[in-house]
Order: structure tokens, then C-alpha cells, then sequence
């Protein structure tokens, strides 16, 4: 809302901390300033008023609508400062495009995100680039943007009102403009409209979760449900995409192998396509894995080699298997693909760390069986001297 906008630097509440670090930043001559955050907490608003600070020609692209075409034509009025909303929706092809001319020093880059982008950028733009945090604004921030806002409009809001308006926008500058104006204009202030930020905040995390649990639990429907929902949403589908890939480790691991494959191709598609395709590969993803067969075996794992370490973590390696010449080791496939031979250290007598709970996890027991059977015949366990 335009009469909200501040003027100057004077008007801008909150964040003292980030704009101090974004002017160093710009006044030091770095080229690309990424700013991350909660919504409506001032990024925009700090990008513009830089911009109009320094007198550099701005301009303003939604990361979800990125062309490199119009960057070309933006380009062309010569040295600008261009503000990229919602950057880490960028994929890389994208994001290659800005290197050069923020190289070249035809462009100053600040990019803006809800979320922490650091692991969507590409190495080089990571490289050139500062990352600079904003938080929501405290009670006593938001109390002294609403008297700013009251002065603005002219109006009297009380005191029991004002406090509600506050609590309810939970430090998003946004909400409380809205929730304001629509006090304003309509006198209502009830249930109806109050504690909205919080619900809005906690809804991000409670979707994801939602999503992940129905996966988890083989709901493909509710799984697709709350992806889409997230998605529609607002959210980013780089986000989607590695926490499918984490659930397809620590949810299915080897229970099905092809699982972890076909959620990093999903991610990787994703990076490299961008939106609105990403949806066909999230989607995919989502219902392979929701009908995959599940399996923590993977946290047992780490849980059981963690607890191993607390006892034996500084074991000498035994010599047969170190990096030295004439140490004795056996190259198994000089002798058929298995040889006979100790591995564990000497002073771990018995470790059963690997748990085969489902799905081909089974088929690999199996197979471990044979092995194990084949070394009780010789008269050795697998982790006795060869």
C-alpha cells in the first residue's frame, strides 16, 4: 500500500542490524546482496530505498517469472540495480545468466527469499554473493509502525485495539497494514481476522509436515494433496524437492534403492527446469516414494555406529587394510570377488550395526547370509584374521 511506503530511512522500523550490514555491503562495492527472511518484514522495502539512496536505475523481477530476455533489456540502460523476488526460484540456467554482467559490473544484484537460498545458488553466484538475514519485527517495533501508520491516516486507533492489531500480525509489516486498514474501514475486529500471522507462520511448517507424514504413511493422495497445497501456496519447489529426497533415505532407504535416485533426478529437474514443469517432477517423485516400501533401517544404522564410536573411535585400523606397501591385504577380486581376510579393528570382537528391516533390504540379507555361511564353513567369522 503506497501510503504505508516509507519515504526514507527515517521511516523504516526494524531490522537496524541487516540494513546496516546491506548498506556496508553496497557502499563496499559487493555486486550481489542476497536479504532472507519471513514475509513482510521490510526486504522489498530496504531494496527500493537503497536504490533511491544511491540513484542507481532499479528495477524489480519476480523469480518465478524470470526470462532472460527481459534481463537482456534491463541490461541495455547500462549500469543497474535490479531486485529479484523470490531468487531462489531461479534455476540454474538462470542464475549462470546473472554472472557475467554482475562480473562485468553492469549489474548489481539483491535478491530476496522467505527462505535461507544458500544451497539454490550455484557455487559462482554463492561466491560473489553476501547473505544478510531479516527477522520479524519485536511487539515494540510493530507498536511503533502502527503510531506511524495512525499519524499517516489521520486516525485514532485505542490502545486494546492497537494491541490486538500487533499481536494478531505476529511481526509481519504486511499483515498489519491489512489488518489495520481493515479495521479502519470496517470496525470489525474479531476472531475472524486476529491471530492470522501466527496461523499463516505455523501453517508453512504444518504443510510440510503434513506431507511428509503422508508419504511416510503411503498416502500418495494426501501426499500429492499437501505438496500441491504448498506449492499453490507460494512455496518454493527447490524446498519440496530436497526434503523428498531426504525422506526417500531415511524413510525407505534400501528397502527400495531406485527410491533416492528418482527423488534426486526429481530435484535435479527441478533446478534445471524451474516452474511451473517442476510440478510434474515433484508430483512424480511424491507418488514413487508414497508407494515405495518403507524402512528407517538407515537412522538404526547411524544410531547403532554412533553408540559403537562412543566406546572404540580412536582403534588403530588393523595393518593388512592400511594405505602401506607389503601390509598384507588381500584384493578379493584376485580370489573370485570374496576373500577371507579381518576388517573390523582387532579390539571390536562383534558388531551387528546393519539392520535389514523391508523390501530389497531383505533380498541384501540374504545375500549376506550366503557370505556369512561361507565364512562359518571355513572355520572364521567375517571379522576374524583372514
Amino acid at each position: 500500500m503506497k501510503e504505508f511506503q516509507p519515504k526514507d530511512w527515517t521511516e523504516f522500523v526494524g531490522n537496524k542490524k541487516a540494513i546496516k550490514l546491506l548498506k556496508g555491503a553496497f557502499s563496499s562495492g559487493i555486486r550481489s546482496i542476497i536479504l532472507y527472511g519471513p514475509v513482510g518484514v521490510g526486504k522489498t522495502t530496504a531494496a527500493t530505498l537503497l536504490a533511491k539512496e544511491s540513484g542507481a536505475l532499479y528495477f524489480q523481477m519476480d523469480g518465478s517469472r524470470f526470462s532472460k530476455a527481459e534481463l537482456d533489456k534491463i541490461l541495455r540502460f547500462g549500469n543497474v540495480l535490479l531486485f529479484i523476488d523470490e531468487i531462489s526460484r531461479l534455476n540454474r540456467t538462470a542464475q549462470h545468466s546473472l554472472l557475467i554482467p554482475i562480473q562485468e559490473g553492469r549489474l548489481i544484484l539483491i535478491g530476496a527469499s522467505w527462505e535461507n537460498p544458500w544451497k539454490m545458488l550455484i557455487p559462482p553466484l554463492r561466491s560473489r554473493s553476501v547473505l544478510i538475514e531479516f527477522k520479524p519485527l519485536s511487539f515494540s517495533e510493530m507498536k511503533a509502525l502502527l503510531d506511524m501508520f495512525k499519524v499517516k491516516l489521520n486516525i485514532d486507533v485505542p490502545d486494546d485495539v492497537a494491541n490486538i492489531l500487533i499481536r494478531s500480525a505476529d511481526g509481519d509489516i504486511r499483515r498489519l497494514q491489512n489488518l489495520l486498514m481493515l479495521w479502519h474501514k470496517t470496525g470489525v475486529l474479531d476472531d475472524t481476522i486476529s491471530g492470522g500471522g501466527v496461523a499463516d507462520k505455523d501453517e508453512f511448517y504444518d504443510v510440510i509436515s503434513a506431507m511428509i507424514k503422508s508419504i511416510r504413511g503411503s498416502d500418495p493422495d494426501a501426499g500429492v494433496y499437501y505438496l500441491m497445497r504448498f506449492i499453490e501456496g507460494g512455496g518454493a519447489p527447490e524446498y519440496v524437492a530436497r526434503r523428498l529426497v531426504i525422506l526417500a533415505s531415511e524413510d525407505i532407504g534400501n528397502a527400495d534403492p531406485r527410491a533416492l535416485q528418482i527423488a534426486t533426478s526429481a530435484m535435479y529437474a527441478v533446478e534445471h527446469v524451474g516452474m511451473p514443469e517442476a510440478l510434474y517432477f515433484l508430483v512424480q517423485a511424491a507418488v514413487y516414494l508414497a508407494t515405495a516400501p518403507k524402512s528407517n533401517a538407515t537412522l538404526e544404522i547411524i544410531k547403532n555406529t554412533r553408540e559403537l564410536l562412543e566406546k572404540y573411535s580412536t582403534v588403530s585400523v588393523p595393518r593388512h587394510l592400511t594405505n602401506r606397501k607389503g601390509s598384507g591385504y588381500k584384493y578379493p577380486h584376485a580370489y573370485g570377488g570374496w576373500v577371507q581376510q579381518r576388517y573390523m579393528p582387532y579390539e571390536i570382537e562383534k558388531a551387528d550395526l546393519v539392520v535389514f528391516k523391508a523390501g530389497y533390504e531383505k533380498k541384501m540379507k540374504e545375500r549376506l547370509k550366503i557370505i556369512r555361511k561361507e565364512h562359518e564353513s571355513s572355520g572364521q567369522s567375517s571379522h576374524q584374521d583372514g
